[in-house]
Order: C-alpha cells, then sequence, then structure tokens
C-alpha cells in the first residue's frame, strides 16, 4: 500500500492505497482555486474554503469511478468548490455548499436531474455511471 498526504492550505488529506488515476489531477486542480482571494471576481466572492476542497476531493474518492473522466474544478462566489463534467451532451455539476451537504444537478438532453445531498451519495454514484468514458 501506497500512503500519500496532500497538504491543502490549512489541512491535510492523508490517504493509503492505490489512488484512481484522476486524483492528482484533479487535486492540482483543486489547489490552483484556493489561490484566489476574496473578491476574486469582482462582484465579492469569498475566498475559497479549504476544508470544502477537501470534502469533495473525499467524495470524488468514494464515488467517481476509477475510470471517470477529469472534472474541471470550479470556485463558488459562495467560497466553495464545484466539479464540472461538460461532454457527449451531458452536463454533471457537483457543489460542495458545505461540509455534509452537496447541491448535484444533472442534464442529459432527455433526463434532467437536481439533488441536494447528505450523507445518502447513491444517487450521486448513479450519475457518474451515466457520464460518458470518452469525454
Amino acid at each position: 500500500m501506497v500512503t500519500k498526504t496532500y497538504t491543502v492550505a490549512n489541512g491535510a488529506l492523508s490517504l493509503t492505497g492505490i489512488l484512481p488515476p484522476w486524483f492528482d489531477a484533479v487535486v492540482c486542480r483543486g489547489a490552483a482555486i484556493l489561490g484566489l482571494p476574496s473578491n476574486w471576481d469582482g462582484y465579492g466572492a469569498l475566498q475559497i474554503d479549504p476544508t470544502l476542497l477537501i470534502e469533495g476531493l473525499r467524495i470524488l474518492l468514494g464515488t467517481l469511478p476509477n475510470d471517470a473522466p477529469l472534472p474541471a474544478v470550479v470556485p463558488t462566489t459562495r467560497g466553495g468548490v464545484q466539479f464540472e463534467w461538460h461532454c457527449g451532451g451531458v452536463d454533471l455539476e457537483v457543489e460542495v455548499v458545505s461540509q455534509g451537504t452537496i447541491a448535484v444537478s444533472f442534464d442529459d438532453g432527455t433526463i434532467e436531474e437536481t439533488h441536494e445531498l447528505g450523507f445518502n451519495l447513491s444517487p450521486l454514484v448513479v450519475l457518474f455511471k451515466r457520464l460518458p468514458v470518452d469525454c
């Protein structure tokens, strides 16, 4: 087993085991938005909360398949982080609103779904399976 420790601003995420191929790239993308200052959008956006990025990484590790396409990692104006996939006619957005709460939006042209999820992430697992592999 391999142990890796990622330090994200004031928090640390220690992982043991084999990590999915997409994980390092998502961590790098997330670290890039942590450097944004308050008011990064010119309209009063909050600085990104590192604990929400760590929460998002944990959620992805527990739900996103190993062969999944890389998400865009996007800051939100409320200081959160959003993971997005837009490919093959499918739009999936997963926003970490707070620790323990995520907002999910899915649209594939025939089905539109939105969810606010807490500890039961099974709807998210189902939506991840509907992402095209060739994004």
